[in-house]
C-alpha cells in the first residue's frame, strides 16, 4: 500500500510538500517519479506533473530501481480557502503507472 502524509488545513499560502512511501514494483523497479498539484484528485491544474523537487529516502529494502519513499515540494501562490489535492506517479521499469493522490488540504490562514 502506498502510504501518502497527508494534513486537512495549511496555514502557507505559498508552498506545498508532499510525502510518500511504499511504491514498489518487485518484478520491475520503480526508475521514475512525478507529482502534480490539482483542484481534484489526480488532476494537475495547479502544479503540472513532473520530477521537479521530488528528493528520494534511502530504503533498505531489496527490490529492483530506485526508493519507495521520499517527499517533493514547490513554491507556487496557493488561495485561502481552495481545496488541493497531491498526486504522485512511481514509473516503473517497463512503464507501468503506479499512482496515488491525497485526499485534499485546503489552505486556511484565520487565526
Amino acid at each position: 500500500d502506498v502510504v501518502t502524509v497527508d494534513v486537512d488545513y495549511q496555514l502557507h499560502t505559498g508552498t506545498v510538500t508532499v510525502r510518500f512511501e511504499g511504491f514498489e514494483s518487485a518484478r520491475h523497479g520503480i526508475v521514475h517519479y512525478e507529482w502534480a498539484i490539482g483542484t481534484a484528485p489526480l488532476l494537475d491544474d495547479v502544479k503540472p506533473f513532473s520530477s521537479a523537487g521530488i528528493v528520494l529516502y534511502d530504503d533498505d529494502s531489496d527490490m529492483e530501481g530506485i526508493s519507495g519513499q521520499g517527499h517533493a515540494q514547490a513554491l507556487l501562490p496557493l488561495r485561502q480557502g481552495q481545496l488541493y489535492y497531491t498526486t504522485v506517479r512511481a514509473i516503473t521499469g517497463i512503464g507501468n503507472v503506479l499512482e496515488s493522490a491525497s485526499d485534499g488540504f485546503t489552505v486556511d490562514v484565520t487565526p
